[in-house]
């Protein structure tokens, strides 16, 4: 059974099913999160076998970090990819530090 349904069934407040959410995978829903989707989760992990369904919140809690951090590298890599594009556009070359310097120069 689905979290969000076994607390629902229960009687549970949304504030009580969020916090244990939160708990078990990490990631704090909106307020209305959970209420809002709870329709289509459930519809959605009925397919999903009973003893499965803590796992994949689990499993979706580190994919979700790994995405942050694959993010966070790609803006790090950002000045480096615009002094590029520039360079490509034919514009003289300029040291990455200059293209980040860019954020502070008059407009």
């Amino acid at each position: 059974m689905h979290l969000t349904d076994k607390y629902f069934k229960r009687g549970e407040s949304w504030g009580t099913i969020n916090a244990e959410w939160e708990r078990l995978t990490g990631n704090k829903p909106g307020k209305s999160t959970l209420p809002n989707r709870f329709p289509r989760l459930k519809a959605n992990l009925a397919c999903v076998a009973a003893n499965d369904v803590a796992q994949m919140l689990k499993s979706e809690a580190e994919v979700n970090e790994q995405i942050e951090a694959e993010v966070k590298e790609l803006w790090g890599k950002k000045w480096v990819r615009v002094g590029k594009h520039m360079e490509d556009a034919g514009t003289q070359n300029y040291p990455v530090s200059y293209s980040a310097g860019f954020l502070n120069t008059p407009k």
